[in-house]
């Protein structure tokens, strides 16, 4: 909680003479356009009757009126603007749940006191005058889920080398999360996404290879759990950009 607060307080304690950031840079246009967009319950919008004057950068004027991006982003600003009346709320919240998001991440690897220091270390580098912070184009959210990712991951190993009833729920939990870390992440950095999902893919292989007594490859039961597990939440966001695809182009 105190990682998360600090950069929420903090950043919230000087808006007197460090307001709110407006948007400057066309990325910013984009991901508020589709913002707006979503309170409506859709991704696009009808185009406009005068479209030739307002062309802009990363926004699409046919065959609809909408944002050239994929939607993660704005699901963000949208939840801000929804919760509190501005999008930037949703900013701020990222950002303070990136901290605790690095050191939830990093207690699957190093120490208690490494950890802390990997979050306090985010908040004082990115999460109060950083451009995560202080801008609408993104990096804190895609950061939260890329922790999920690369947080689930050792945790899952562990627990696939251990015989339990509780393993075996560790093993689904754990799978779900590295699930909606992909899913969102796909949501927000498409390309990228191949990426965290192929070192996901290439730790657990190398794993299962280096643990004869791993149930990854031992276990058709336990292989089943966590495809299962880790497809609902990616075939969720891959169903959402198939809607945003269908309703942006037709296609």
């Amino acid at each position: 909680m105190i990682l998360f607060a600090l950069p929420v307080v903090l950043r919230l304690s000087i808006l007197g003479s460090y307001p709110k950031p407006e948007p400057i840079v066309h990325d910013e246009f984009g991901h508020l356009l589709l913002a707006d967009t979503l309170r409506y319950g859709r991704f696009a919008n009808p185009p406009h009757a005068f479209s030739e004057f307002f062309d802009a950068i990363y926004i699409i004027q046919h065959p609809t009126y909408s944002a050239s991006y994929p939607p993660g982003q704005a699901f963000m600003l949208f939840a801000g603007r929804l919760l509190f009346g501005t999008a930037w709320a949703g900013v701020l919240l990222a950002n303070g749940a990136l901290c605790v998001a690095v050191w939830w991440a990093l207690r699957a690897w190093v120490g208690p006191g490494w950890a802390l220091l990997g979050g306090l270390f985010v908040f004082a580098r990115l999460a109060l005058f950083g451009d995560w912070m202080n801008s609408y184009w993104g990096g804190s959210l895609a950061g939260v889920v890329g922790c999920l990712v690369f947080g689930s991951l050792p945790r899952l190993e562990r627990a696939l080398r251990t015989n339990s009833q509780r393993a075996d729920r560790a093993v689904v939990s754990y799978t779900f999360l590295l699930g909606i870390g992909i899913g969102f992440h796909f949501l927000i950095r498409p390309f990228e996404t191949v990426s965290l999902g192929l070192c996901a893919a290439a730790y657990l292989g190398i794993h299962g290879a280096r643990n004869p007594e791993s149930r990854l490859f031992h276990s058709r039961r336990i292989l089943l759990r966590l495809i299962a597990a880790a497809s609902i939440p990616i075939a969720c966001a891959l169903g959402i950009s198939v809607v945003q695809n269908l309703q942006v182009t037709g296609d």
